[in-house]
């Protein structure tokens, strides 16, 4: 993100915001996780891998999972037409069968969860509790601000990793690091624990623990 909490100027261009060091970063960190998630929306703005591009990785490929409530995603992407990691798609029945079975030939595994009331959301504590049945003990949520802010929201996030960029992107149709419908006051705000900051490259890394009230 960038220094003023932007992950995408107002154009939706976000390559690249922090630099080289950071994005090896990155890397390292998806090579710790047993699954990379995103949303629908990312999957389609971005078209990313998903896969962990650090040449001394030697181990196997994190699950890629996309959200998507309603189907947005195309069968065109790359998660599903590489074949270079295992990918799931969580939906709902909201998302056309149709859309459903392309996933299927594209190498997908897809399940079909209940929505949240009311909406065609896909329920993360329900997707989690289905990746924990596939042995995923850390699943790293890389966006996009839509589903991490749910992720906050329910309460699925345990630490936080911010990469800030010596940019000001400004603008109120600009993406920030969290979108979703928010707090409503500050003092329902959720807490954060800061475990460590370090340079990384021309960037910072802020790494928080999400507090638990006890």
């Amino acid at each position: 993100a960038s220094l003023d909490g932007k992950v995408a100027a107002r154009d939706g261009t976000s390559r690249w915001i922090t630099g080289e060091p950071a994005r090896a970063e990155v890397h390292r960190m998806r090579a710790a996780a047993d699954a990379i998630l995103v949303g629908a929306s990312t999957a389609v703005r971005d078209d990313p891998s998903l896969t962990v591009r650090d040449p001394s990785y030697r181990g196997r490929p994190p699950l890629r999972v996309i959200v998507d409530g309603r189907g947005a995603a195309p069968p065109s992407l790359t998660v599903f037409a590489d074949g270079q990691a295992p990918t799931l798609v969580a939906t709902t029945e909201k998302a056309p069968s149709s859309r459903r079975e392309e996933w299927r030939r594209g190498g997908a595994e897809v399940v079909v969860l209940d929505p949240e009331r009311g909406t065609a959301r896909v329920s993360l504590p329900a997707l989690f509790s289905e990746l924990g049945k596939r042995d995923v003990q850390g699943a790293l949520v890389e966006g996009g601000p839509t589903i991490a802010w749910e992720a906050v929201r329910t309460g699925m996030v345990d630490e936080v990793v911010v990469f800030v960029a010596p940019l000001l992107v400004g603008g109120r149709q600009a993406l920030s690091v969290l979108e979703g419908e928010g707090i409503e006051t500050i003092a329902r705000a959720h807490r954060l624990d800061i475990l460590d900051v370090e340079r990384v490259g021309d960037d910072l890394k802020v790494v928080a623990r999400v507090h638990r009230d006890r």
